[in-house]
């Protein structure tokens, strides 16, 4: 388990307060997907969706693994991070 705290607590909670970062973590939450698969789920441009899912990562609340996918290419997959909790003390 991994504890934010402080200033990384109040990142996560601004980062968390965005709609669309909002629906990318729940999304991600139940299956972890790609790019392509995250932009259509939520109706959304690759690009858009990538913004938002570099600041879900930069707070520490998605994680990022390759994986191989058709024909051997590289592919990223985000999904949540390992168990987190937010102090709010």
């Amino acid at each position: 388990m991994r504890v934010l705290s402080g200033k990384r607590a109040h990142e996560a909670i601004k980062v968390l307060a965005c709609e669309t970062r909002w629906d990318l973590f729940n999304s991600v939450q139940r299956q972890p997907s790609h790019i392509a698969e995250l932009a259509d789920k939520l109706d959304k441009d690759k690009s858009t969706v990538s913004r938002h899912v570099d600041a879900l990562e930069d707070a520490g609340l998605v994680r990022t693994a390759t994986v191989s996918g058709e024909r051997g290419a590289k592919k990223k997959v985000y999904s949540l991070s390992p168990r987190i909790v937010i102090d709010l003390s």
